[in-house]
């Protein structure tokens, strides 16, 4: 027999889930298996959140994010980018569910930390200037600790160059060091870091050390 809420109507399914239900039902997404969304993880697999159709901004800059993913591509390293915007809710879980390292600017995706897997690492950029305000536990604390509640890693970057009207975010040779960060602290140790091959010249930026950074 149909499922029905508590007034007696029918559950319909919910909006871009397969299967999931709407609240009341014992089969809807507090019961999605999402062991069953991931194979078991044995090297590190990163995920970019691209923001491409982000309706407040806050994207890569023209040509960081291919720039982070020739290197790491480079490197051996398995790495995806997706816009949470443009993807069901099931493919979101499926991809944070895969990642080992995640990185991404502070946002409303940011969510969807809570499909995290406990030994994954965030990379979580949070930039200053548009939040006008340096403490990102203050404006984005449910994010960070969402994804401490998941077992997660948190490397918070304190970015201090992109104002609220560009989309500029950690020049290659930044997002390299705090993905060599984010790969040391990934997975418990289980395994080696990947050994990253060298960051083009091209793409020099200022030092990593003028970034501040919190590890959580």
């Amino acid at each position: 027999p149909a499922e029905v809420d508590a007034t007696g109507e029918p559950l319909e399914p919910a909006l871009g889930v397969e299967g999931a239900k709407t609240p009341g039902s014992r089969s809807g997404l507090t019961e999605l298996d999402l062991e069953r969304l991931a194979e078991p993880r044995t090297e590190h697999h990163v995920l970019i959140i691209s923001r491409q159709h982000a309706a407040n901004g806050r994207r890569w800059g023209p040509g960081v994010q291919e720039a982070m993913m020739t290197w790491l591509e480079s490197s051996g390293v398995s790495v995806e980018a997706v816009d949470f915007a443009a993807v069901s809710v099931k493919d979101i879980a499926a991809a944070v569910r895969r990642a080992t390292v995640i990185i991404g600017v502070s946002g409303a995706g940011m969510i969807n930390m809570m499909f995290a897997r406990p030994d994954t690492v965030l990379i979580y950029i949070y930039p200053e200037r548009v939040f006008a305000h340096n403490d990102p536990l203050n404006s984005s604390g449910i994010y960070i600790t969402l994804a401490r509640m998941r077992g997660c890693q948190v490397v918070v970057v304190h970015e201090y160059t992109a104002g609220s009207d560009t989309d500029n975010y950690l020049p290659l040779p930044i997002a390299a060091s705090f993905f060599k960060i984010g790969f040391t602290l990934g997975l418990g140790g289980r395994f080696p870091p990947p050994t990253l091959a060298p960051v083009p010249s091209v793409w020099d930026g200022p030092s990593a050390d003028e970034y501040k950074y919190t590890i959580m």
